[in-house]
């Protein structure tokens, strides 16, 4: 192999490994580019679900967007769903003992067309002590959207003070998960004497 060749061999290296640089950027940009949208779509969903205006079946409207300044964990359930009923105790226990350090929890009755009188009857039954939303499927549909989604019953969104997802569980809430993700957003959760 003459000089010139090699050289030649050695260029076409050299230019394959660009043009290999260039395609690799302009597909990262590509994706950036796409991206966007989906990111801004998102946030606007996010922005639209604090400003919806709901209906609480214990009387007057609630807003995810009044409650900027506070934690706030919005509990979506359903009257006929065995494990939405067993964490009201330690929902209402939480809504109860951290109040007074900025936590508000918000029941969100979720895709049920339940009758407002009957869901008034569960919550005195249940000793709810917090706000549940009486509001129509696609309401409550769009709220979950807007928040990331639920995918199964119960599903509960933790929002720090500022109104931002902080943290997504579905599933059973009990006592210690509760404090486990309070404790962050609230400070100390130590247990109370009696």
């Amino acid at each position: 192999m003459t000089g010139v060749e090699s050289n030649s061999v050695e260029t076409r290296g050299v230019a394959a490994r660009r043009s290999g640089w260039k395609i690799a950027a302009a597909a990262a940009l590509g994706l950036i580019l796409t991206a966007a949208p989906a990111a801004a779509d998102k946030a606007e969903k996010h922005r639209q679900a604090l400003d919806l205006a709901l209906s609480s079946a214990q009387g007057g409207s609630l807003k995810l967007a009044d409650y900027k300044g506070k934690v706030v964990l919005v509990n979506f359930w359903a009257t006929w769903c065995p494990p939405c009923k067993r964490e009201i105790p330690a929902l209402t226990r939480a809504q109860e003992r951290f109040k007074g350090q900025g936590l508000v929890v918000l029941g969100m009755n979720f895709m049920e067309k339940a009758d407002k009188e009957k869901l008034v009857g569960f919550i005195k039954e249940h000793g709810i002590n917090y706000p549940i939303a009486f509001t129509n499927p696609t309401d409550s549909a769009r709220l979950a959207e807007g928040l990331g989604g639920v995918f199964g019953l119960p599903a509960s969104f933790l929002l720090n003070r500022e109104g931002v997802v902080v943290h997504v569980h579905t599933g059973e809430l009990d006592d210690g998960k509760l404090n486990k993700l309070l404790e962050p957003l609230l400070g100390s959760v130590a247990p109370q004497t009696a």
